[in-house]
C-alpha cells in the first residue's frame, strides 16, 4: 500500500478527528473530537459540523485556521497542521454522505439540519503516519 493509498484509506474510513482551534481569548488551543466526513472528489478537504452557537463556531469565526489528527486506524493516521476552514453554503451533499457513513444522522429533521453549520477544512499538505516507518508528508 502506498502512502497515498494509506492517506485515502484513513480519511475515508476514520470516523472522528481531534480538531484544534484557537480559543476566543487568543493563543490558547482548544481541542475537541468531531465527526469527520470526506467526499470522494475532494483530495485535500475534509468536512465537519457544529450544532448551534458553540465555542467552536465562535472560534472559527475569529480564526479559521485549524489543525487536526484522525483517530488512529490501527497504527495509521493523518495529521494536518494548517488547514483553512470555510462554511459550506449548500449542505445537501454533506447530509447525504453523512447519513450514508453514519446511519443515525440520516434521521435529522429539517429543524436540526437548519441549526447545523458545516465546515470544509482545506489543506495543502498532510502528514501520513503509516505505522511502519517515519511519518511522510504529502503535498497537494
Amino acid at each position: 500500500m502506498t502512502v497515498t493509498d494509506i492517506f485515502n484509506d484513513v480519511l475515508t474510513n476514520a470516523e472522528t478527528i481531534a480538531l484544534a482551534t484557537e480559543s476566543t481569548a487568543g493563543h490558547n488551543p482548544d481541542v475537541r473530537i468531531v465527526n469527520l466526513l470526506r467526499l470522494p472528489q475532494d483530495t485535500n478537504t475534509i468536512y465537519f459540523m457544529s450544532v448551534g452557537p458553540t465555542d467552536k463556531v465562535a472560534e472559527l469565526a475569529q480564526n479559521n485556521h485549524v489543525a487536526f489528527v484522525t483517530t488512529p486506524i490501527g497504527p495509521k493516521a493523518v495529521r494536518v497542521t494548517d488547514a483553512t476552514t470555510t462554511k459550506v453554503a449548500d449542505k445537501t451533499e454533506f447530509f447525504n454522505a453523512l447519513g450514508a457513513k453514519f446511519p443515525a444522522f440520516s434521521h435529522f429533521d429539517d429543524a436540526t439540519k437548519a441549526s447545523i453549520t458545516v465546515y470544509a477544512a482545506t489543506f495543502s499538505s498532510a502528514i501520513v503516519i503509516t505505522g511502519d516507518g517515519a511519518p511522510v508528508t504529502l503535498n497537494f
